[in-house]
């Protein structure tokens, strides 16, 4: 649930960093539908229609008492994962890249992410202290993770990235609708173990970046 575009491409798809397997495989697709967006439709509007239907699906899941909600909830959040994903392509393809878009976009993204999660738990029933837990942890990450790529200017997802997380979500939700109730704390307990894979990734490639760079200063400098 965080912005994977709003830095260049290296190639024609998809960001140099952007190694998020659903990304890799759905941006063609995006690339092509925001070819038919005109440029007067401004990119945080897209950003703004992505953060509308994510408190959707945050409603959807407190208000509707029924399994339904599952199925709304996840519509919902596949509209928002459309949506965040066209508004940088949409930018970068009509040159309307802006410093408070991007910080838009992580801040909705952020703000959704808090939003849904507690959502989560309510509909479950799950407010323990080690879902809780898990939760503020999940968006501890995304908040190093986007403090990272602010200090370093690198954007970096693990091919586990967060349209992976998005799209795991809905499998879930179809999955409880179906079947039953039971397996959510077995499917998110799966989900969270993934955590500690972004958290190491997001860390091991900061580190890489920043040696990295301090090598290759220290070596201009020692040239001359």
């Amino acid at each position: 649930m965080i912005d994977n575009d709003k830095v260049s491409l290296g190639n024609k798809y998809a960001s140099d960093g952007n190694n998020d397997l659903v990304d890799r495989l759905f941006y063609p697709l995006l690339f092509r539908i925001t070819k038919h967006i005109p440029s007067s439709i401004k990119p945080n509007y897209l950003t703004v229609a992505a953060f509308i239907f994510g408190v959707l699906s945050a409603i959807s899941l407190i208000c509707i008492t029924s399994k339904y909600a599952l199925i709304v909830s996840s519509l919902c959040i596949f509209f928002w994962w459309f949506f965040d994903g066209l508004d940088g392509i949409h930018a970068r393809n009509t040159n309307q890249c802006s410093t408070f878009g991007a910080f838009l976009d992580h801040f909705f993204d952020t703000l959704f992410a808090g939003i849904f999660l507690f959502a989560v738990l309510y509909y479950f029933n799950l407010f323990s202290p080690l879902f809780v837990f898990l939760v503020i942890l999940r968006l501890m990450t995304q908040a190093v993770f986007f403090l990272s790529q602010v200090f370093i200017r690198v954007l970096f997802l693990p091919k586990l990235g967060p349209s992976c997380e998005t799209f795991a979500v809905i499998v879930i939700f179809i999955l409880v609708f179906f079947y039953d109730e039971s397996i959510i704390k077995v499917a998110l307990m799966s989900y969270f173990l993934l955590l500690p894979y972004a958290i190491y990734s997001i860390y091991i490639r900061t580190l890489h970046t920043i040696i990295h760079r301090e090598l290759i200063f220290q070596d201009h400098h020692d040239s001359k």
